[in-house]
């Protein structure tokens, strides 16, 4: 077997170890919680939750909606430019002819 092989193998064998392990943990902290609030009698606002399940069928708040889509209008022509640029001599003036 080659030593990346072995490796991989360790790394699999320590993953479910340290799963074990948190499972275990998680378990002892769940008991230790509920032994405490038991002792000082605490209930779900005291924890800062609130108040304890949500209703069923409550909605999540929605968020606004703007009043208006931004406005899409071209700028200025001083903005964008005059057009005061030469024209190409290939191609004829424009003389009153609407386009």
């Amino acid at each position: 077997m080659s030593q990346y092989a072995e490796l991989k193998a360790q790394i699999a064998k320590l993953q479910a170890q340290a799963d074990d392990a948190r499972r275990q943990e998680v378990v002892n902290v769940i008991a230790e919680m509920k032994q405490k609030i038991a002792e000082f009698g605490l209930g779900a606002s005291d924890l800062g939750f609130a108040g304890g399940r949500p209703r069923r069928g409550a909605a999540a708040p929605r968020r606004r909606k703007p009043r208006c889509p931004r406005s899409t209008k071209t700028p200025s022509p001083a903005i964008r430019g005059a057009g005061g640029a030469n024209r190409p001599s290939g191609l004829p003036a424009r003389t009153g002819i609407a386009s």
